[in-house]
């Protein structure tokens, strides 16, 4: 065997030890990903951990939204423990990611939320709507100001054909 001939087979049994190693690598490195990306597609969003719990709550949740309170029992049923306050910091983040809206102070719900579907017996469950209040007087200002806006004199109605007392 010539020397050329023996530092080739050298040299690709090294290069095929280094591919070896770069393949495994390579798996590694796929197999990462995956994982990743499973968390990713379960819970919908980039969130993992106890804050993709709480994204999966608020999904389920629908248009109602939960308040922090349920949040954190959500995450607790799920297997995960979740702070309060760090909890809000990620409200607010997703909230500018336009990720969740607010609802009213300390109740969210996921953007796009669809509707909770109805069940056939919530009509029968539900107290009919009440009108609102009649006004006291076409002078409402939407504020309440204790009758301040009654105009005042007399409440008597006259005809102007009848003679007004002086």
């Amino acid at each position: 065997m010539s020397d050329f001939e023996t530092f080739t087979r050298e040299k690709i049994a090294r290069l095929r030890l280094e591919a070896d190693a770069l393949e495994k690598i390579l798996k590694e490195f796929v197999g990462s990903r995956a994982r990743a990306t499973g968390a990713s597609a379960r819970s919908g969003t980039a969130a993992t951990g106890g804050f993709g719990a709480v994204m999966e709550a608020l999904a389920e949740a629908g248009e109602a939204g939960l308040s922090l309170d349920q949040m954190i029992a959500a995450a607790s049923e799920r297997g995960f423990g979740v702070n309060r306050n760090t909890l809000r910091s990620q409200l607010w983040s997703a909230k500018n990611a336009e990720k969740v809206e607010q609802i009213e102070p300390g109740r969210y719900r996921a953007v796009g939320a669809e509707p909770a579907p109805a069940k056939a017996d919530d009509a029968a469950e539900r107290p009919p709507a009440k009108a609102p209040p009649p006004a006291d007087d076409d002078y409402s200002s939407g504020f309440s100001t204790g009758g301040a806006n009654k105009p005042t004199g007399p409440t008597v109605s006259y005809d102007l054909n009848d003679d007004i007392p002086l």
